[in-house]
């Protein structure tokens, strides 16, 4: 069974993420913060990790330098997840400092996440198309097709309650 890291603080979409993973079949190490994730992970090594990029405390960019430095985590494929809109320029600094298989823009419908997933474990670190930004059934800024195949159910978003 391929174990999948999930780090985001909001536990809604933390629950969320980990029922749709585990419906799918994987094994998921739920975390809510960087640190305990990096605590985790140091000697358990993960087939993949979903990881929000603005985590209090440790961003999900530094988490992942300290993540790539383990021998075992150097070619694991990883999700970065954000809220955020990011310029063409930002998404250029995220691939150099984290280099994702995807960045992906919540609200995300489970079906997408699902088959994003499933889709980096099968392509590795840079599924072709890269890089993009998928989210809520739309791309926002590609240089080249997106290969994240759509899903057959729309499913209800992922939204983080205010």
């Amino acid at each position: 069974m391929q174990r999948i890291a999930i780090v985001e603080d909001d536990r809604t979409t933390l629950a969320v993420f980990a029922d749709v993973l585990r419906a799918g079949g994987f094994q998921v190490l739920p975390f809510s913060t960087g640190e305990a994730a990096l605590a985790a992970l140091g000697e358990a090594p993960v087939d993949l990790m979903v990881v929000d990029l603005l985590l209090p405390r440790m961003s999900g960019i530094d988490l992942v330098r300290e993540v790539r430095a383990l021998s075992w985590a150097a070619a694991t494929p990883i999700l970065a997840i954000t809220a955020l809109r990011w310029s063409p320029e930002q998404v250029a600094a995220i691939v150099e400092a984290m280099s994702p298989a995807q960045l992906l823009r919540k609200p995300i419908r489970p079906a997408d996440f699902l088959a994003t997933v499933q889709a980096a474990l099968a392509n590795g670190l840079q599924p072709a198309g890269w890089p993009r930004i998928q989210g809520e059934g739309e791309q926002t800024w590609s240089p080249s097709p997106s290969v994240i195949p759509e899903a057959t159910s729309p499913g209800p978003s992922v939204r983080r309650p205010r």
